[in-house]
């Protein structure tokens, strides 16, 4: 037996979450068994922004091996993705996007219609999901820069080359003005070979 000593006056009725989009948070999950008997997560969430912060709300997710779509778009929230092993206390706390939306259903002890909210999915906040892996756009321009050092180095190999070739023709202008050089040369011999006929005559001309 549990004693109560309160105002009820204090206590604010319950509200009913407006529908749309809300950013919230965890604050308990618990494993029970729906009214059909099946295993299933309830997920308590409370709003932390907006005109209904600090209200809160339930999701339901079954724990059927045919029924576990609602399970997979809650734990992809939070950013979780292929093979796991958790513990669902690891998520108290986290936040997430709840979609919420106005539902009509039949009170349990009474029958009488109703009207609330329930929540028909829940979002990842931006950033919070894993990315996908990509090759960092850095390694593509450093790539970019190496391919330009080799051209630069191709080309610091080809300026040799050329310096080879204009070497080459220097060598053999070079050589063509030796050449020149050799002919201007030749012509002084030939001249002087003329001066010792010219000696003859004149010894020809002195009497022994």
């Amino acid at each position: 037996m549990a004693r109560l000593s309160m105002d009820l006056d204090d206590i604010d009725d319950f509200q009913a979450v407006n529908p749309g989009k809300h950013r919230a948070k965890i604050t308990d999950i618990k494993k029970e068994e729906s009214s059909t008997g099946n295993p299933m997560l309830v997920w308590d969430w409370r709003v932390t922004t907006g005109e209904c912060k600090g209200q809160t709300i339930r999701s339901y997710t079954s724990l059927l091996d045919n029924a576990l779509s609602g399970l997979k778009t809650h734990l992809k929230a939070f950013g979780y993705k292929g093979p796991i092993k958790m513990n669902t206390d690891d998520l108290i706390g986290k936040k997430a996007i709840i979609v919420v939306i106005k539902r009509k259903y039949n009170d349990k002890d009474t029958g009488d219609p109703k009207e609330g909210s329930s929540v028909a999915n829940v979002l990842p906040i931006d950033g919070q999901e894993e990315p996908a892996k990509k090759k960092p756009k850095k390694k593509v321009v450093e790539d970019n820069d190496e391919d330009e050092d080799e051209d630069e180095d191709e080309d610091e190999e080809e300026k040799p080359k050329e310096s080879k070739k204009a070497s080459k023709k220097k060598s053999v202008s070079d050589d063509d003005d030796d050449d020149e050089d050799e002919d201007e040369d030749e012509k002084p011999k030939k001249a002087s070979k003329k001066k010792p006929v010219d000696d003859d005559d004149e010894d020809d001309d002195i009497p022994f």
